[in-house]
């Protein structure tokens, strides 16, 4: 399982921090690459947008998956978001389940 924790540096950008308990390795993302607008929530955008598509590939690489269910994953969850979020791969795959049914 990952965690994500969602959290705002010094310097106001937007950062995920991504805890894999398989491996115990700790990784960082700010963006999805350096030319794309950085991550962010608590809004409607496209640093949420970007966060949703992000969470939604890494936990299931499936891009058709991340197409079907980006919006309402913003809206359910991204857009409601305050610094200092956390959720984690199975509550995702959870949800995405709940939304197939």
């Amino acid at each position: 399982m990952k965690i994500y924790r969602g959290r705002r540096l010094d310097n106001g950008v937007a950062m995920i921090e991504i805890i894999d308990e398989e491996t115990a390795h700790t990784t960082y993302r700010y963006s999805r690459s350096d030319s794309d607008p950085e991550f962010n929530w608590g809004f409607n955008g496209s640093g949420p947008w970007y966060v949703a598509e992000f969470l939604l590939r890494d936990v299931t690489g499936d891009d058709n998956v991340v197409k079907k269910f980006t919006l309402t994953f913003v809206n359910q969850f991204v857009s409601r978001w305050n610094d200092g979020w956390v959720i984690t791969s199975d509550e995702i795959r959870q949800w995405i389940v709940s939304q197939q049914n």
